[in-house]
């Protein structure tokens, strides 16, 4: 005698938390510092904010707290593109704000 199967429970959505870390270990993942700023010593941190959509497709980037240095804040918006699509567990557009580090060491 065959019963029905319980109704699927769908999964909780991954939270934006646990999204903002993975996405910040990508980013870190493709950071490449530019050669013109470790010559000349430049360090800093950007702050960007990244707009993806329930896709993971980047919909939008921005600075949102500047390094001071052009060469850095380049960097890091491009480490952010290189970085999507970006898939995640939303389920939904989200927006996630990572701080990017320049460090010579």
């Amino acid at each position: 005698r065959e019963t029905a199967a319980p109704p699927a429970v769908s999964a909780p959505a991954e939270s934006t938390a646990s999204i903002a870390s993975r996405f910040a270990a990508r980013v870190e993942a493709n950071k490449e510092y530019p050669y013109m700023a470790v010559k000349r010593g430049l360090t800093g941190a950007v702050r960007v904010t990244a707009s993806l959509s329930a896709e993971g497709n980047l919909e939008g980037v921005y600075i949102t707290a500047s390094s001071g240095a052009s060469l850095l804040d380049e960097a890091a918006l491009q480490a952010v593109r290189n970085s999507c699509p970006f898939s995640h567990g939303a389920g939904r557009s989200i927006t996630i704000t990572v701080p990017i580090h320049f460090d010579l060491q």
